[in-house]
């Protein structure tokens, strides 16, 4: 795979074993106006020491070659003389590693049975989070794929409607902790095969110059001229 991109990505590793240039991935990323139902981010308040706090998460999801992967960020916030700062942050694909980092800096984030969160009533606050986990893509999602000649976007909730992003910085996702790099080097390779994506270099050449490189002049075929009228190749 012969990538051309301003940015480097964690699987560019796969490189170091060869490049068929034949298999071309222009890598750029850009933002396309998508309808989408993702759910908006959830920020709750509590106390820990006298010390105010806030826990956010943010809830995202990387389609990559056609599956999905549902990951949340997670932010805990501290209030301070100029406002709530993020003092630790972590990107979770697993609802396991995301309770282990939520009880260390929240431990009683889970002790309420119900609660409301994005507006609306739940049964409990785990059950949400391992939910969202589960999620896998749509139909609409999966034409994505090809209507845009991509491997892999992100989703993410956005009020302007740009929430689906094209060829994202995978690493800044920490997608490493989904996919290996060499794995995702060869997956978006097949992926790339399979949609045909290749780079136009070709050169468009006028009829009468390419007739010439194959021998034939304006005469082929053709009746020649008088001797009154003298036609210049």
């Amino acid at each position: 795979m012969y990538i051309v991109s301003k940015f480097k990505d964690y699987y560019d590793v796969g490189v170091s074993y060869g490049i068929d240039k034949k298999l071309y991935f222009g890598r750029s990323t850009s933002k396309i106006d998508k309808k989408i139902s993702m759910s908006k981010p959830i920020t709750i308040e509590y106390k820990e020491k006298d010390r105010q706090y806030q826990i956010v998460f943010n809830f995202m999801m990387i389609c990559f070659c056609k599956r999905a992967y549902p990951l949340i960020e997670v932010m805990i916030k501290e209030e301070g003389f100029d406002g709530f700062k993020v003092i630790h942050s972590n990107i979770f694909y697993t609802i396991e590693s995301l309770l282990q980092f939520v009880e260390k800096y929240y431990p009683s984030f889970f002790d309420s049975d119900d609660c409301i969160l994005d507006g609306y009533y739940h049964i409990n606050r785990l059950l949400y989070l391992e939910s969202f986990f589960k999620e896998g893509l749509s139909e609409r999602e999966e034409e994505i794929f090809y209507l845009y000649k991509v491997p892999y976007y992100l989703l993410q909730y956005a009020e302007d409607g740009e929430g689906c992003i094209l060829l994202p910085q995978l690493k800044q996702y920490k997608f490493i902790k989904a996919v290996p790099p060499m794995q995702a080097f060869q997956e978006i390779s097949m992926f790339l095969g399979t949609l045909n994506i290749k780079e136009d270099n070709t050169l468009q050449i006028d009829d009468k110059y390419l007739a010439q490189g194959k021998g034939f002049d304006c005469y082929s075929f053709k009746k020649m001229p008088s001797k009154r009228k003298v036609k210049h190749c």
